[in-house]
Formats: structure tokens, sequence, C-alpha cells
């Protein structure tokens, strides 16, 4: 999690379960600064507590867009949801946020669809929207908020989505914390010196 500010508007985190599932999310409220990390905080605080009651997002999602009816009008969140069982299977929902990308062991490289609107009180949203993928062993997803491939160099180019791509191919064999110290390290050779203009989050799973 790399803040533009000292308060930053983007979450993510990852946790076991008790049915030893592992149920992970990263969300993006728009905006930066002290105004989005409140509602940061109380999209969090809405999630935590939908997730505890029944990790599976089919159950999440209803309880969780019942629950932002604090979002005013012009306010609204992208946010993924995934929960890994395991034998593999990835239950997912994404409300409008940027599709994570699947590396599969045999080297190709997917995005999850988008499967629902952005999270705000004046749209609607329905369970129908979850998905369902198999992680063969060796596979790795990547989540990340808009930040991190929306940074500018000294002329203006974004990182882009692409050089995601490439580097899940490039970083396949390093462990995790390792290739996102290298995802980062790019980052900011591509900006340059340059501070971020959005928060940026990156999540790297692996099924082993």
């Amino acid at each position: 999690f790399q803040p533009c500010d000292a308060l930053g508007g983007d979450f993510y985190f990852t946790l076991v379960h008790r049915d030893s599932s592992i149920v992970f999310s990263v969300a993006d409220v728009v905006g930066h600064g002290v105004s989005a990390a409140m509602y940061c905080g109380m999209l969090r605080s809405v999630l935590d507590t939908a997730r505890r009651r029944h990790p599976e997002p089919a159950e999440v999602l209803p309880e969780l867009t019942s629950g932002i009816d604090f979002f005013e009008g012009s306010r609204y969140a992208s946010l993924f949801y995934g929960q890994l069982l395991p034998d593999g299977k990835l239950r997912y929902f994404n409300a409008g946020h940027p599709p994570p990308l699947w590396h599969q062991s045999n080297g190709s490289v997917k995005e999850l669809d988008t499967t629902g609107l952005i999270l705000t009180s004046m749209l609607p949203h329905d369970a129908t929207e979850v998905r369902e993928i198999e992680l063969s062993s060796g596979d790795r997803l990547l989540a990340f908020t808009d930040g991190i491939y929306e940074v500018l160099d000294p002329s203006g180019r974004e990182f882009e989505r692409d050089s995601l791509a490439i580097f899940l191919e490039e970083s396949r064999e390093l462990p995790l914390s390792q290739a996102l110290d290298q995802l980062l390290d790019r980052v900011r050779v591509h900006c340059a010196g340059r501070p971020f203009d959005d928060d940026a989050t990156v999540l790297l799973i692996e099924r082993e």
C-alpha cells in the first residue's frame, strides 16, 4: 500500500477463515486524503462485519451493499472480494474494480471479469454477480488499484496495465514478497522521483 497523502482511500486485507479458506479484498474509495480515508474505514468495517458472519461472496455482497447507505450521492468505491477454498476454487465478486490478473502455471495471463457496478448507495446489486474459477497449483493472482498503473513518468506516460502482465511473467520464480518489491521498484523507476498522484495498492496471491 503506497498512499499519495498521509491518509489514503485504498485498503486491502487477507485473512484465513475458520473453514480454512482465505478471504481477501482490495478496494478503492474515490479521492484521497482525510475524507477518502474516513469513507474507506467505514467501508472496511462493513465488509469485515459481513465476512465474519459468512465469508462466501454470495453472502457478503448483499450485506455489503445494504450497509453502505452512509455513502453520499457523489461518493463511490470499487472493490474486489474473493474467497479461495482449499481445493483451489476461487469465488469472487468485482464491484467496478480494475480486473485482477490471473497468471496461470502454463504461462498465460487472463483478466478476471468485472461482475457488477461500483459500490454506491444509488445503484442496486444482487448475489448473482458472484463468479467462480479454479486455480491450479502455482497459479498467481495479482489484485490492485488503478493508482499502481496510472502513475506517470516525467513525460506524462502511464506505467500501464500491460506492464503488470509483463511483471507477472518475469517474476514467476520469485517468492511473493520479493516479486512485490520488484514491482514497486519498477514503478518507482518509471516515476523517476515524481510523487504518486493517487493511492496505489497491490496484492499477490499464489495457490501452492
